[in-house]
């Protein structure tokens, strides 16, 4: 039998700096799919209430007391964040690495486990 080749090993060290666009992004869903450059995209957005441009307010006796008026948009607001471009096979990558991630969660009892996670 032949052993390894103990002349061919090696080792790379990795370090991590974060660039100047580096940020914590709060992800309340995703979008997109395989774009026209074989990459998968992923838009991540988080959601939140409209503010509103303005607001009327009733007053007694300098004290704010209900309001009157507010003008702005309604419904849910979606904050497109970020678009990852990941090509495929890091795509595959970052699914085996989430699967992980959710079977250990399961295992600690952070969520219940389901036949989502052994797909």
């Amino acid at each position: 039998m032949n052993e390894p080749d103990e002349s061919k090993k090696s080792e790379i060290e990795f370090h991590f700096l974060k660039s100047n666009q580096f940020r914590s992004i709060h992800c309340d869903g995703i979008f997109g799919g395989v774009g026209g450059d074989g990459n998968l995209h992923l838009t991540v957005y988080s959601e939140r209430s409209a503010i509103p441009k303005l607001l009327v307010m009733e007053t007694q006796d300098g004290v704010l007391t209900k309001e009157l008026r507010r003008e702005g948009k309604t419904g849910v607001i979606r904050d497109v964040e970020a678009n990852l471009v990941l090509g495929l096979d890091t795509a595959v990558e970052l699914s085996k690495w989430l699967q992980e991630r959710l079977e250990a969660a399961a295992k600690d009892g952070l969520i219940e486990r389901n036949e989502d996670l052994n797909e």
